[in-house]
C-alpha cells in the first residue's frame, strides 16, 4: 500500500465516522469494506497467560504458563538465576501498570514474586516471607548487579517511587564476563550440565551486569566467546 493510498483511506475513515463513539461501536465489517479486507492477514490470539519458554536442548521450546499468582497482574521485569543454590533456574518477577484508562483501573495486584524452579520446566511461587521479595509499586525494569564486596544484588525500579534493592545472603562466587564472552557451560558435581547465555540487555528495558554466579555445587565453569575461545574455571 502506497503512502497516497494510506492517506486516502484515512480521509475515508473520517467521512465514515464523524465521532469517536461511532467508531468505537463499529465491527470490522463497518470499519473496512469487503474490498479493503481482501488479502488481509488474520491472526488469532489463543494464550493470554504470562508464560515461560524453555529450550529442551533438542531444537524445541516448551511453553508453560507461570503459576496462577503470577497472572494477577502484568509482568514487566524479570531476572533468571539459581537463587537458592539447588542447581535449578529460578525467576524473580516484578510488574503492575498504573497507566491504564480510568474506567479500567490500575493493574496493581503484583507485589513482586520469586518462582522456584524444579529443573523440569515447573515453578513454585514462594511467599513474600519465604523469598524476601516485595515490590508493590508500579514496577518496571529489573536487573542483577554486583554490589559491594562482590555481593549479589537484585534491583527493581518503581515508576515515581523508590528503587527496591535486594541482596542475596547465601554465599556465592561471582565470575565476571567480558564483552566478547557470550555463554557458558556449567558442570555440577552430581554430573548435570547447564548452558547459560549472557546477553546484552534483558527483560523490560534493562541491562544487568555481565557475570555468572556459581555455588558450591558447581565443579567446572567453561565460558565461551565470539571467536570460539574458552575460559575454564574450576570451583
Amino acid at each position: 500500500q502506497t503512502r497516497d493510498d494510506m492517506i486516502k483511506q484515512m480521509i475515508s475513515m473520517r467521512a465514515r465516522f464523524p465521532n469517536f463513539n461511532s467508531y468505537a461501536i463499529s465491527t470490522i465489517d463497518k470499519v473496512l469494506t469487503e474490498e479493503e479486507r481482501k488479502g488481509a492477514l488474520v491472526k488469532e490470539a489463543v494464550n493470554f497467560s504470562s508464560s515461560i519458554l524453555i529450550n529442551d536442548g533438542q531444537g524445541h521450546f516448551i511453553m508453560t504458563a507461570m503459576p496462577l499468582i503470577a497472572q494477577v497482574s502484568n509482568v514487566n521485569g524479570m531476572v533468571s538465576d539459581d537463587f537458592d543454590g539447588d542447581g535449578n533456574i529460578d525467576l524473580i518477577l516484578c510488574g503492575n501498570d498504573y497507566g491504564t484508562e480510568i474506567s479500567v483501573g490500575r493493574y496493581d495486584a503484583m507485589n513482586g514474586l520469586l518462582l522456584k524452579g524444579n529443573g523440569k520446566a515447573g515453578f513454585e511461587a514462594l511467599s513474600i516471607a519465604q523469598s524476601g521479595i516485595y515490590i508493590p509499586g508500579n514496577a518496571k525494569a529489573m536487573v542483577k548487579l554486583i554490589g559491594n564486596k562482590d555481593s549479589y544484588q537484585i534491583i527493581s525500579s518503581q515508576n515515581r517511587e523508590k528503587l527496591k534493592v535486594f541482596r542475596q545472603e547465601s554465599p556465592a562466587k561471582i565470575i565476571r564476563v567480558s564483552q566478547n564472552e557470550t555463554y557458558a557451560i556449567v558442570e555440577f558435581k552430581d554430573g548435570r550440565k547447564q548452558k547459560i547465555e549472557v546477553p546484552f540487555g534483558s527483560s523490560f528495558l534493562s541491562q544487568s551486569s555481565r557475570f555468572i554466579k556459581i555455588g558450591n555445587d558447581v565443579s567446572v565453569l567453561t565460558i565461551y566467546g565470539n571467536s570460539n575461545q574458552e575460559r575454564v574455571i574450576r570451583n
